[in-house]
């Protein structure tokens, strides 16, 4: 059950912050260019997102009392007439999220987006008269004919989803993003989200605020590239290590042979332990080279530099 009066003012208010940082989280993944939060030229959008050439429109509703938004709460909201508005005469789109359903709204935006001409949308997707009865209130508050109405609802997307599901979903984004605990990244861009109303947040501008504060992005690598970062990596650790060696050159070591050969069959556990000096170094490049020669992928690096 929603409070009534500033309790659900602040717990809405909560929701609206944690869609936000969900979509910051969404542009850190490189799927969006900028976020303006509370763009003054669009009404009922907590924030509009760049995509490629398209724009978002997000509006974020924590709940209805009801349990779920008809499309004449959402016309009481004055929310209904507002979409028609902002996506006429463009290419935009609506983002509506909340944690109670927008039933009729989804029917009609699913039918909109299933048919693949005006005449089947109308024939055959509004055949429910029920369907056909709140497509009519939609048209009556846009006032617009069923060809313009079917092109918005195809531009509009409804999500469901709750408070906790939501911040979840935030936390495992920013642990999948950084080392750094995600607690600490989710607070450091509540308070970036916090300090930048009106303003556009690119995601280079983003991803530098970040790293001053301490947070760095891991360095993720396209699969089709895994292959060149691997081999990237090896050779920088193999040739750190060469340069360590007595005028660069490996003195080899009777423990390696046996060992890149175990380590080139079935797959193995295998610890190299010994003093300081003893020659560990040694005989990973050794096992290394030998491995590489037989053309086995190898993966090498230091976890003290990680």
């Amino acid at each position: 059950m929603t409070l009534p009066g500033g309790a659900a003012d602040k717990l809405g208010n909560r929701y609206e912050t944690w869609w936000t940082l969900s979509e910051l989280v969404r542009m850190l993944r490189n799927q969006t260019e900028a976020i303006r939060i509370e763009d003054p030229g669009f009404e009922k959008s907590e924030f509009v997102v760049t995509a490629g050439s398209r724009r978002e429109l997000h509006q974020a509703k924590r709940s209805h009392p009801n349990g779920k938004w008809g499309l004449r709460s959402l016309e009481t909201e004055g929310l209904l007439e507002v979409i028609g508005r902002q996506l006429a005469g463009n290419d935009d789109r609506f983002v509506f999220v909340s944690g109670s359903d927008a039933p009729e709204l989804v029917e009609l935006c699913d039918a909109a987006r299933d048919s693949e001409s005006v005449e089947e949308f109308k024939s055959q997707f509004l055949a429910a008269e029920r369907r056909e009865q709140s497509l009519k209130r939609l048209i009556d508050t846009w006032a617009c004919d069923v060809p313009t109405a079917r092109e918005r609802l195809r531009r509009i997307e409804v999500r469901t989803i709750g408070e906790p599901e939501l911040a979840d979903k935030v936390q495992l984004g920013a642990q999948l993003l950084f080392l750094a605990d995600p607690h600490r990244v989710t607070d450091t861009l509540r308070g970036i989200a916090g300090d930048s109303v009106h303003r556009t947040i690119t995601r280079h501008g983003l991803v530098d605020d970040l790293r001053r504060r301490g947070f760095m992005l891991r360095c993720l690598t396209d699969p089709a590239a895994a292959g060149a970062a691997v081999r990237t990596a090896t050779d920088r650790f193999l040739g750190a290590a060469r340069r360590r060696f007595i005028r660069g050159q490996l003195v080899p070591r009777s423990a390696a042979e046996p060992l890149s050969s175990r380590l080139s069959g079935e797959a193995s556990d295998t610890v190299i332990t010994g003093r300081a000096g003893s020659g560990k170094t040694a005989c990973v490049v050794q096992i290394a080279d030998a491995l590489l020669e037989r053309g086995v992928p190898v993966l090498a690096f230091r976890l003290d530099r990680l």
